[in-house]
């Protein structure tokens, strides 16, 4: 049985949420990262 998104009312729609944001804080830091125009010597 799939779990149903009830918004923040459940601890599963407060989790999808919280994932929510924090994909988005993830892959804004990547987007940013890319169009740095650094030179500096990259870790990776």
């Amino acid at each position: 049985m799939a779990e149903k998104n009830w918004g923040n009312w459940t601890p599963w729609g407060r989790f999808l949420q919280i994932k929510a944001e924090i994909q988005e804080l993830i892959y804004t830091e990547i987007r940013e990262r890319r169009e740095q125009k650094n030179t500096k010597e990259q870790i990776f």
